[in-house]
C-alpha cells in the first residue's frame, strides 16, 4: 500500500513539475527573451524530429500518419519556436485521436508563405470553444474526456510561439469529427 501511495505521489509531482515547466516557458515567450529567434532549420526536419519523438505513441495507438509536402523548395524556420508550435499542435492531434485514427500533415507554399495544415479525425472541439482554446489553462469540456491528461497550456504556448514567428494560426473543428489547425508562416 505504501508503494502504491508513493508511486501515486511521484506521478503527481512529475505532473506538477511539467505544468511548472510549461508555465515558465509561457512566461519566457511573453517576455523580451523570446524576441531572439534561434538558428533556422528546415521545417520538414523539425516535423520529422517530432514524429520520431512520438513514434511509440503513434504505433501503440495504431494511428495512420499521412504527410504531403507540396513545397517547391526547402523552407527554413527558427527551430526553437517552430518546434514549440508544431509539437504542441501535433501532440494534441496524437493525444485526442482514438485508436486506428488518422492524422494528416500537409504543407504547401506560394511566393509569400508556407502553409502547414495538421488535421485529425479525433474527438474535435465544440464550435463555441474554438475561440477560447489558445487561452492558458482552458480545456474544452474536460469532464467528457477525463482519461486524456493535460493542463490546457499547450495551445497557448503554440499561440505564443506563432506570434514570435509572425505566423498565423487558426483552427476549424467539429465535435466528434476532428480538428484542423492551419499555420501560415511568412517567407522572409
Amino acid at each position: 500500500e505504501y508503494n502504491e501511495n508513493i508511486a501515486y505521489c511521484l506521478n503527481e509531482l512529475d505532473s506538477m513539475s511539467d505544468t511548472i515547466d510549461q508555465l515558465l516557458l509561457l512566461a519566457r515567450l511573453e517576455s523580451q527573451y523570446s524576441s531572439k529567434l534561434s538558428e533556422k532549420q528546415p521545417i520538414v526536419s523539425i516535423l520529422n524530429d517530432i514524429y520520431q519523438k512520438y513514434s511509440t505513441v503513434i504505433e501503440s495507438k495504431n494511428l495512420n500518419l499521412n504527410t504531403d509536402n507540396y513545397c517547391s523548395k526547402p523552407f527554413y524556420v527558427p527551430a526553437f519556436h517552430a518546434n514549440l508550435l508544431l509539437e504542441n499542435i501535433l501532440s494534441n492531434a496524437i493525444k485526442y485521436t482514438g485508436v486506428k485514427g488518422e492524422i494528416n500533415i500537409r504543407m504547401r507554399d506560394n511566393q509569400n508563405s508556407v502553409i502547414v495544415e495538421i488535421s485529425d479525425n479525433g474527438i474535435g472541439i465544440n464550435q463555441e470553444d474554438t475561440s477560447k482554446i489558445f487561452t492558458p489553462f482552458y480545456r474544452s469540456h474536460p469532464l467528457d474526456h477525463k482519461h486524456i491528461t493535460g493542463n490546457g497550456l499547450g495551445l497557448s504556448i503554440a499561440h505564443k510561439a506563432a506570434e514570435a514567428l509572425n505566423a498565423e494560426i487558426s483552427v476549424n473543428s467539429k465535435l466528434d469529427e476532428g480538428s484542423s489547425f492551419l499555420i501560415i508562416l511568412s517567407k522572409s
